[in-house]
């Protein structure tokens, strides 16, 4: 989760944007969410669940999408 959340931080920060906050404690706060079983790791249907249901990650991937798509 953290090398995920730093890659989306450099692909923002190589088009000139900075999210806030540091990807590695924010990728922390996230998997703390999303890990609904407790077992210390995230099955791919935890993940995309907990990202989907995590607005501010939505709104990030979506803003990256939309810059490498050419949309403002």
């Amino acid at each position: 989760m953290q090398k995920v959340m730093v890659s989306i931080y450099s692909m923002f920060e190589s088009m000139g944007q900075r999210p806030s906050g540091d990807p590695r404690e924010r990728a922390k706060e996230i998997f703390r969410k999303i890990d609904i079983n407790n077992d210390g790791s995230l099955s791919e249907n935890e993940f995309i669940r907990g990202c989907s249901e995590d607005k501010e990650m939505m709104n990030l991937l979506n803003s990256l999408f939309s810059s490498i798509n050419g949309e403002k």
